[in-house]
């Protein structure tokens, strides 16, 4: 008996290392495909693609808050827009600075992940969960929208902030299309990479637990406010470090990049592409910038509509996202073919 439950163990573990293994080869083709697209593609497509990975890193940052600790951020885009806003003047003000390139990168992620833990240390551990914690994200998210549109003298006010110096480091220099579209590919496929390990951690099993069931997870010892605090700081990292490599990719940043509008289309990008996935949040922004470019054209003012259409349509009949519907058919698929 023990033998038996000692051999299919062994099994279990030698599946799940094939299944990994299998998962970060796919995961390398896809880096590599994504390398060579500057080659074959035009300037325009290279700049989409940079966009939507840009924004693809953003969403998994909520993603890791969202969807495993099932707590939403109505106001994602304050660190998405603290990112960039920091980076940005730290460019403007301190260019000629010798150590300003590389200052503008630790300010891009250090500032949106210092206001997420004073966030955090105030409203997790003051046991603000569910949805006034999802108002008050809001609220800051508005808060700060409203001080970058008028505080004119430093962040340029509805005009945005522009005119920065390059990000230099050494010889290296961070600017422009095809420097900014590989940093971009590496950085996206190193979020993923720490997302994916802490979400495979046993901090991620108690952020599983804290989603599922938190007073059973705090009943087995596991301190549940500690655990939604590291959730969301390593989530408003990453949304932080999207906003800082969108400011050498668009050399431009504006108010609205802190506000509702992005914030929501965030949540339609993990909603669409699916939660608790690490990688639906890439889809979702892809299809939907995609399908917005496709349908502004086509139906000019009403694309807006149709997205919102297609949003309600994935989240009433497959509230997985996408996939989980590719899920759900590669089981389905594997189903059949036992049968036979």
């Amino acid at each position: 008996m023990t033998e038996a439950v000692g051999a299919r163990t062994l099994i279990g573990r030698s599946a799940a290392r094939r299944i990994e293994l299998v998962h970060w080869v796919v995961a390398a083709a896809v880096a590599v495909a994504l390398w060579v697209v500057p080659l074959f593609a035009s300037r325009f497509v290279t700049g989409q693609v940079a966009r939507i990975l840009v924004f693809g890193i953003a969403a998994l940052g909520l993603d890791l808050i969202w969807g495993y600790t099932g707590q939403l951020s109505l106001g994602h885009a304050a660190f998405f827009g603290l990112g960039a806003y920091a980076t940005g003047l730290v460019l403007v003000h301190l260019g000629n600075v010798p150590a300003a390139g590389l200052l503008a990168i630790v300010a891009g992620v250090a500032v949106p992940t210092t206001l997420a833990y004073l966030m955090a240390r105030t409203l997790i551990h003051g046991n603000v969960t569910g949805a006034y914690f999802a108002i008050i994200t809001l609220l800051v998210s508005l808060i700060l929208e409203q001080l970058a549109t008028t505080l004119i003298g430093i962040t340029g006010g509805i005009n945005g902030l522009y005119g920065m110096a390059p990000i230099r480091i050494g010889p290296w220099e961070l600017w422009g299309l095809l420097p900014s579209y590989y940093t971009i590919v590496v950085c996206a496929l190193v979020a993923y990479a720490i997302a994916r390990r802490l979400v495979r951690s046993p901090i991620g099993r108690a952020m599983e637990g804290v989603r599922t069931n938190e007073q059973r997870t705090a009943s087995l010892g596991y301190p549940t406010s500690s655990v939604r605090t590291i959730a969301f700081v390593v989530g408003a990292a990453i949304t932080g470090l999207a906003g800082m490599l969108y400011v050498p990719l668009e050399q431009f940043v504006y108010p609205t990049q802190l506000g509702v509008l992005l914030s929501t289309s965030i949540i339609v990008w993990v909603a669409i592409g699916g939660r608790r996935s690490l990688v639906g949040p890439f889809i979702g922004a892809f299809v939907v910038s995609y399908g917005q470019s496709l349908l502004s054209d086509r139906l000019q003012q009403y694309w807006v509509l149709a997205t919102g259409v297609f949003l309600v349509v994935v989240v009433l009949t497959q509230p997985r996202g996408l996939v989980g519907l590719v899920s759900t058919a590669v089981r389905r698929v594997r189903g059949h073919r036992e049968e036979r």
